[in-house]
C-alpha cells in the first residue's frame, strides 16, 4: 500500500469577487506535475460561493459530475430542463454525456454556499446527458461511512461503476470506521478532524491510497470526510 498526503495549504486556489475555490487537482490555469487528477477523479474542487454569486450558463461534455453541498443552498438550471435547489443532505449527479449546458448559483442572498464539487471520467463516452439528485439525510444517522454514489448505495448512480463515492459525517460523538479496498481510495477531510493510518487530516487536507490494505479511521465529533474507492 503506497500513501500521498496532500495538506490543505498545498490546494491551488481561485479568488474572484463571489468565489473563493480550492483545488485539489490541477483546474483551469493551474497546473502541476503529478497532479492532474487520481484514479477516476479528475477534478476535486472544495468552493465558497458568495451570496447570489454563482457560475453563469457553460457547457461539459463526457463527464460525470457530482455536487455535495456542505451548508447553504445552490442552485441548478441545465439545458435538459433539469432545476433544483441543493442542500446539505442531497447528493446530485450530471452526467454531460453527449454535451450539456447548466449554471450553478448561490440560492441565498444572504448566506455562502460551501460545497464540493468532484468529477470522473465516465466509463465510455457518447451517453445521453442526464440529472439525478438523491436525499440521502437519513442515512447518516448512524455516524458510519455511507456508500451515496455507486450500485446499490441507496443515492445515486453514475455512468462509472468503478468508482463510489462515501461520506462518514459526525455530530456530538466521535466514530470509527474501515476504509473500503481498492486499487484507488481517495480520502478527503471536509471539515473537522480525522485520523488514517499515521496521518491526521484536518480541513482541506487529502490521503491518496493506491492497492489498499484495510485501514482504520477514527474521526472526531463534528467532523466529514469523503472517501472515493476506485478500481
Amino acid at each position: 500500500m503506497e500513501t500521498i498526503f496532500r495538506s490543505a495549504d498545498t490546494r491551488f486556489n481561485t479568488k474572484l469577487g463571489w468565489l473563493d475555490a480550492k483545488h485539489v487537482f490541477n483546474f483551469g490555469d493551474h497546473y502541476q506535475p503529478g497532479r492532474s487528477g487520481f484514479g477516476k477523479l479528475v477534478v476535486f474542487n472544495h468552493d465558497v460561493i458568495a451570496p447570489a454569486g454563482g457560475f453563469g450558463t457553460h457547457p461539459h461534455r463526457d463527464m460525470e459530475i457530482v455536487t455535495w453541498v456542505l451548508s447553504g443552498s445552490l442552485q441548478h438550471k441545465d439545458s435538459e430542463g433539469n432545476e433544483g435547489i441543493i442542500e446539505p443532505g442531497l447528493i446530485q449527479r450530471m452526467s454531460a454525456g453527449t454535451g450539456i449546458f447548466h449554471s450553478e448559483f448561490n440560492a441565498s442572498d444572504t448566506e455562502p454556499c460551501e460545497l464540493l464539487q468532484m468529477w470522473a471520467v465516465p466509463e465510455a463516452g457518447g451517453f445521453p446527458p442526464s440529472y439525478e439528485q438523491v436525499d440521502v439525510t437519513e442515512q447518516f444517522k448512524t455516524g458510519e461511512l455511507v456508500k451515496i454514489v455507486g450500485a446499490d448505495a441507496g443515492g445515486i448512480t453514475m455512468n462509472q461503476p468503478d468508482a463510489e463515492m462515501f461520506v462518514c459525517r459526525t455530530d456530538s460523538e466521535d466514530t470509527s470506521f474501515e476504509l473500503p479496498t481498492a486499487s484507488s481510495v481517495h480520502v478527503y477531510q471536509a471539515r473537522g478532524t480525522s485520523t488514517v493510518e499515521t496521518h491526521q487530516l484536518v480541513k482541506g487536507d487529502s490521503l491518496e491510497i493506491l492497492e489498499s490494505d484495510p485501514t482504520a479511521v477514527a474521526v472526531e465529533a463534528g467532523s466529514e470526510i469523503v472517501v472515493w474507492a476506485m478500481n
